[in-house]
């Protein structure tokens, strides 16, 4: 009976909290018991840091597992060249006992339905919708929501995370040809042909039939030595969506499922009707119609990534010319510009527990999206080494460095793509006014579709640029491409359900 008594009184004690200090000792215990991964391996597809700057890494594990009592483990298999090499390597870390990891980033929405439906990965769906994250109402939902499908059984769930939001294009002009031409940034399709024609001189005939000659910028003393003018580039074989938005400004794509027949009609018309008339370029790749831009400087016009693309653009420029700049205009006609879609992380579902997993996606993937302290980490590096604060601004002073020309202001997370809506104000960085306008008017001028990662989503087949070219006709290339279509199984390609 006292051995019952003992029990009793000790159970009343407890639960009464009958001292502050009790209270919080259970507390502490509970939290306390909470399971915590030991070590958190993580499968990349980007490159985190400069890949021989391990002492950056070390320095990121370092404070991550100082922040969260949990190691970390980084693997690059996006590293491994060509693309079977990276299959291969894709397959280990989903299943094989060695190389397994927790999270995995994937690069594309087909190779994410993929492994949904081949029951690869974990739904974390009710993770997400208990999380702290979710009820803080910080994060841009839709990015999100995209990630939504259903598994093979028909269920919906959440089997992915957005690591950002996806980056996207804008319309880049050469601000010291508009100047010095005297002439505004575009606002139709009209001023923006008229613009092109500008640039390049000639005899043109506008849509009154007036017959009207322009110089040309090689008439002005400053540019006289440029050798071939082009107003406008764009990389030949596949034409990119992102890269000729300014062809589709009054049509609404889903670009799941790729322009109609008529939409696509439309499109090749306007870009062959420019370059008949010489006001377009298909030149090589994207990047080398960018070193055309800023290296050679006879470029006119061409779309490229926003954000710091825009001040790398104009310190190039400046380098040539003090003189020359160039300058992101909004769309035409209240056209869009395109993001692509988000790259995603996964939990495998061979990774652990049901306890692990969900600790796996608190501990990291909430962790890394917070809008606050542990974002900072995965963006911006190690306060004292990565960034060093100064009179109330934050600066990179061990940024990472992409190559020579380039320097990236990040360690993985991009700043200027956070999908929290106060990360940006939180950080407190110093800020460029060439990287901010640039960002703005995308985010201003962005369509509610993704442009999705596979070759037959995010760009114009080649049939269509030989159309272009004159080697096809636009009949013949329409007919070629969607009667092919449903045949090679195209129109089910990247769909979302």
């Amino acid at each position: 009976m006292k051995k019952y008594l003992y029990i009793f009184i000790s159970l009343l004690f407890v639960l009464t909290g009958c001292s502050k200090t009790g209270s919080t000792n259970i507390i502490e215990e509970t939290a306390k018991s909470e399971y915590k991964p030991e070590k958190i391996r993580i499968g990349l597809y980007g490159t985190l840091t400069d890949e021989d700057d391990l002492e950056s890494i070390d320095k990121l594990k370092g404070e991550y597992e100082k922040n969260t009592g949990i190691k970390i483990e980084f693997r690059d298999y996006g590293a491994y060249g060509n693309s079977d090499n990276i299959e291969i390597a894709k397959e280990e870390i989903f299943s094989d006992s060695k190389e397994m990891c927790d999270v995995i980033e994937l690069d594309n929405y087909d190779d994410y339905i993929n492994y949904v439906r081949n029951g690869y990965l974990w739904d974390m769906s009710d993770s997400w919708e208990n999380s702290e994250l979710k009820n803080s109402g910080l994060i841009e939902e839709k990015y999100v929501d995209f990630f939504k499908t259903e598994n093979i059984d028909g269920s919906v769930g959440l089997y992915g995370f957005p690591r950002q939001k996806g980056s996207g294009y804008v319309t880049y002009i050469r601000k010291d040809w508009l100047d010095t031409l005297g002439i505004s940034e575009p606002e139709t399709y009209d001023e923006f042909i008229d613009m092109l024609r500008r640039f390049k001189g000639g005899e043109y005939t506008d849509k009154n039939g007036k017959v009207i000659n322009y110089d040309g910028i090689v008439s002005y003393d400053e540019y006289k030595d440029l050798v071939d003018v082009y107003p406008f580039v764009i990389s030949d074989g596949c034409l990119y969506y992102n890269r000729i938005s300014i062809f589709l400004y009054d049509m609404d794509i889903d670009f799941r499922k790729g322009p109609n027949k008529n939409q696509m009609r439309i499109i090749i018309e306007r870009i062959k009707s420019a370059y008949n008339e010489g006001l377009v370029k298909l030149y090589g790749s994207t990047s080398q119609c960018r070193e055309l831009f800023f290296e050679a400087c006879a470029v006119g016009c061409f779309n490229y990534i926003a954000g710091e693309w825009n001040k790398i653009i104009n310190d190039n420029l400046k380098e040539k010319n003090e003189k020359y700049s160039a300058v992101a205009i909004a769309p035409i006609e209240n056209g869009k510009y395109f993001r692509y879609e988000p790259y995603c992380l996964v939990i495998n579902d061979k990774c652990g527990s049901e306890e692990h997993k969900k600790a796996v996606f608190e501990n990291f993937i909430s962790y890394i999206h917070d809008g606050g302290k542990g974002e900072l980490l995965f963006t911006r590096g190690v306060e004292g080494y990565h960034w060093e604060e100064k009179d109330g601004i934050r600066k990179m002073i061990h940024p990472l460095s992409y190559n020579e020309e380039r320097i990236l202001e990040k360690i993985y997370l991009s700043p200027y793509y956070s999908i929290s809506k106060n990360y940006r104000e939180y950080e407190n960085f110093e800020k460029d006014s060439r990287i901010e306008s640039s960002l703005d008017i995308l985010e201003k001028n962005q369509s509610n579709n993704f442009l999705a990662f596979n070759a037959y989503n995010y760009c114009i087949p080649v049939e269509f640029t030989q159309a272009i070219e004159g080697k096809l006709t636009i009949d013949e290339a329409l007919d070629k491409y969607y009667g092919n279509e449903e045949k090679l199984g195209l129109n089910e390609i990247g769909k979302m359900k």
